[in-house]
């Protein structure tokens, strides 16, 4: 019996058309989208990347996709006004745009990361932040998420997350989707013009879970 056939041209191209409405309809951030692809590529493979996925794999995971897009509702779609990344946005309906119940839990997760392990920091970081204990805009969701990101960009510098990635790879102790997720970040430092662009808060998420499944113990 022959491999699986791989996932088609097209169905790559449905899936990131997907992933570009998914950002629109829901008013987040194309990275945020993106994990909404890769959690319904976890669900159908057991591992992190499309190009990996059989023809009929890539068909469950347009249909998720296509599902969970049809249960929403289109956010505006007016460009919002120039902002910094963890600044006050201008007058716009983003800033009115009510935040997403995924938006919260992206909110706790990622203050989590950042040692805000309580819901009474994250609401002293958020005040601080939007001048409300919890966001209730997309305003203040951009608010919030930046300066969270600005604190976990600073937890681990680039190329000591480019070396810590290299030792951890051909560890026994690391999982499937973890020994195709390191070689895949190496290959990203490797192949990058500025490697201060490689590193988000989910990459470093997944490189301390990565250490943490293989009991390795690294220094503050």
């Amino acid at each position: 019996m022959g491999r699986p056939a791989k996932r088609t041209p097209a169905q790559n191209n449905r899936m990131w058309g997907l992933v570009a409405r998914m950002a629109q309809v829901t008013g987040s951030t194309k990275e945020e989208a993106t994990e909404a692809l890769r959690r319904h590529v976890r669900e159908v493979s057991g591992q992190e990347h499309s190009s990996r996925l059989t023809a009929y794999q890539a068909r469950q995971v347009i249909e998720r996709m296509q599902r969970e897009l049809d249960g929403r509702t289109p956010a505006p779609t007016t460009k919002p006004a120039p902002h910094e990344p963890w600044g006050k946005r201008g007058p716009g309906p983003r800033g009115r745009a009510t935040i997403t119940q995924r938006q919260i839990q992206v909110l706790e997760q990622l203050g989590i990361q950042v040692g805000l392990d309580t819901p009474q920091k994250r609401m002293t970081f958020s005040q601080r932040q939007c001048r409300k204990p919890w966001p209730q805009t997309q305003g203040d969701y951009d608010s919030v998420y930046g300066g969270l990101e600005a604190m976990a960009l600073r937890m681990i510098a680039p190329r000591d997350a480019w070396r810590r990635a290299q030792d951890l790879i051909g560890n026994p102790g690391l999982n499937s989707w973890q020994q195709g997720f390191l070689p895949d970040l190496v290959r990203q430092f490797e192949g990058a013009e500025d490697i201060d662009a490689v590193l988000t808060p989910h990459k470093i998420a997944k490189l301390l879970e990565a250490e943490r499944h293989c009991g390795v113990e690294v220094a503050p």
